[in-house]
């Protein structure tokens, strides 16, 4: 966004002397990897608070050092921020793009278009990783093709900035692979695989005592994924997952860093299922979690 491909601009923020860049984040999309903005050579420009985002504060913001608006997807985002529909049009009355991070935003496979094509953001990034399972090193962007030549520019043959970030011939052939996999999947049955896991694992935790142990329909991204919470009353869950890193295998798991850890079952291959419960079993055991 920031060169618009012109590989002398691209130099020139090699140099040190690109033009004066702003991209406008709302505060409650400011995430862990944000500093990827400024490594750019972009300033980061903060809208709204804490509690919400009004349209005048993203509106005044806009300035003509404005080069794009970030927007982080996903129900799990705490604020109540300005829906993507809304900073769409209040950007596209100044002719701003709209990049929107959605790298675990997947499933449904309907959001590789939803973004862009129903939205109508400029561009959307995914995870090469994650649900499509590909490589970690890669992603992939989708959206205008102005703005998806412009990103080309940043890599070979012109090796400037991006060399950095280097994406190899086997990872390309790696997540080429994976987005035509996932695309041309059986996602309701896969969906039904995991309803029957979680289930399975609710059963199997439900009559442990001292815990309490429930479904959730969305994971920690907000995404239709279901998994099973539990929630310790007298242990904390750095103290399971400490448990569980003894075992062998290692089962790892997403927690809150106080009493709840989480299961799901979407990364598991066919059978690991059996060995989550065994070994999570095995960690609660130790802590004196025991089923009657």
């Amino acid at each position: 966004f920031r060169t618009k491909g012109d590989i002398h601009e691209i130099q020139r923020i090699i140099d040190g002397k690109g033009a004066p860049s702003e991209v406008i984040v709302q505060t409650g999309h400011r995430i862990p990897y944000d500093p990827a903005i400024r490594l750019a050579g972009s300033t980061i420009v903060t809208v709204g608070n804490a509690v919400q985002t009004f349209e005048y504060e993203l509106e005044s913001a806009i300035n003509e050092n404005t080069t794009c608006i970030f927007f982080v997807a996903g129900a799990h985002l705490a604020t109540p921020t300005l829906p993507l529909e809304t900073v769409v049009r209040i950007a596209g009355k100044y002719k701003v793009p709209v990049v929107v991070d959605a790298a675990a935003q997947l499933p449904p496979l309907s959001n590789l278009w939803h973004f862009t094509k129903n939205a109508g953001a400029d561009l959307v990034i995914f995870s090469g990783g994650k649900t499509f399972k590909g490589p970690q090193s890669t992603g992939l962007i989708l959206g205008k093709s102005e703005w998806i030549e412009a990103v080309r520019a940043n890599g070979s043959p012109f090796q400037r900035f991006a060399r950095a970030f280097k994406v190899g011939k086997e990872e390309i052939a790696g997540i080429t692979t994976a987005v035509e996999r996932y695309v041309n999947h059986d996602h309701a049955a896969e969906f039904k695989s995991w309803e029957k896991v979680i289930d399975a694992w609710v059963a199997a935790l439900s009559p442990i005592s001292q815990l309490k142990v429930l479904r959730e329909e969305l994971n920690e991204a907000g995404q239709p994924i279901p998994r099973v919470a539990i929630h310790f009353p007298n242990h904390t869950a750095l103290e399971v997952i400490a448990e569980l890193q003894k075992l062998h295998p290692i089962v790892e798991v997403v927690h809150d860093f106080r009493n709840i850890i989480w299961l799901s079952a979407d990364g598991l291959q066919e059978g690991e299922e059996s060995v989550v419960l065994t070994q999570v079993k095995l960690a609660l055991a130790k802590l004196g979690f025991k089923a009657p």
